[in-house]
Formats: structure tokens, sequence, C-alpha cells
């Protein structure tokens, strides 16, 4: 199999044709800190909002069901 090395800026690559390549990527330390705590202080404001939602929406269910079980019991 032929391999053709080249090197690119400091580092030195190798290619064959017909093979597959594995990249790995390091990400850490990639978000400033500052933004990581927005990013969390936001999160954690969408994650109450979606609760609340979910609550107001159980609580009209119930309220929807309650209120038609009720009319239902009274006609009969």
């Amino acid at each position: 199999m032929e391999t053709k090395e080249f090197c690119k800026h400091i580092l030195l690559h190798f290619q064959q044709p017909g093979q597959e390549y594995f990249v790995t990527w390091c990400i850490k330390d990639a978000v400033p800190p500052k933004a990581l705590t927005r990013y969390t202080g936001q999160l954690d404001i969408l994650r109450s909002q979606i609760i609340a939602l979910r609550v107001r929406r159980f609580a009209i269910a119930i309220f929807s069901y309650n209120k038609k079980n009720a009319i239902k019991n009274h006609i009969t």
C-alpha cells in the first residue's frame, strides 16, 4: 500500500489511499469561564420555565377533567 507523507505546520501527516481516518478533538476549556457561567444561568432559567409550564398545563388538564365530570354528573 502506497503511503504518502507530508508535513502541515508542525504535524506529520500520513495518507494511505482507501483507508479510514479517526480524528480526536480536545475541547476542554474551549468555553471561557464567564460564558459557561452565563450559559449555566440561562439553562437554569429555561429549566424553571419548562417546569412551570408543565405544572400549569397539568393544572389546566385536571381542572378541565374535573369540570367535565362535574357537568356530566350534574346532568345525569
